[in-house]
């Protein structure tokens, strides 16, 4: 088992669903369990900084991750994001997702998980936005939360690293590589 502790910094529910339902276990096999999340969008700058200064005091290790939003490039976001909330945070701490979590999530999908979930086979996902995300739900699904939860259910690591360059880049830096299966 691993020593040190983690928090994931997300911005909101969504994001911490998907950490929580589709990384969790890769995560942990590199850091001590139990992963910690913390929201920021809601709280101050001020109340944020605090915690990410004491968090660090702790021994954590912290890593933040934000949409590209409006900013032209994942540099701005992360400079917007260490002048506002993060302002001890390393450069090396912060992923920019590109476009929105919801990128990342049917990223995680092959055609037969697409299938089943009622939608068309989905391919390259680095320019999806949260509102053409949303255009995609088929109406079977109750509730925006209902449809998360199912595409996690049939999330891939290895198929998101495919679909999407800024998981692929996270995945690349942070999470640990799975041993070759035998043929």
């Amino acid at each position: 088992m691993a020593e040190k502790k983690l928090v994931i910094w997300v911005e909101g529910n969504n994001d911490e669903a998907f950490f929580r339902r589709c990384l969790t276990q890769e995560i942990e096999a590199a850091y001590e369990p139990p992963v910690r999340f913390e929201q920021y969008a809601q709280k101050t700058p001020n109340l944020v900084n605090a915690l990410f200064d004491s968090l660090k005091k702790s021994g954590y290790y912290q890593l933040v991750f934000g949409d590209i939003d409006l900013c032209q490039c994942p540099t701005q976001m992360k400079e917007a994001l260490r002048k506002g909330k993060f302002k001890t945070a390393d450069a090396t701490q912060i992923f920019v997702v590109i476009k929105e979590i919801e990128s990342w999530y049917l990223a995680g999908l092959d055609d037969v998980g697409c299938k089943t979930l009622g939608l068309a086979p989905v391919g390259d996902t680095d320019n999806l936005s949260k509102e053409q995300f949303d255009a995609l739900q088929p109406a079977r699904f109750d509730s925006r939360v209902d449809f998360l939860i199912e595409i996690t259910k049939l999330f891939s690591v290895e198929r998101a690293e495919n679909k999407n360059k800024s998981f692929r880049y996270f995945a690349g830096k942070f999470l640990p590589r799975r041993p070759e299966q035998p043929a």
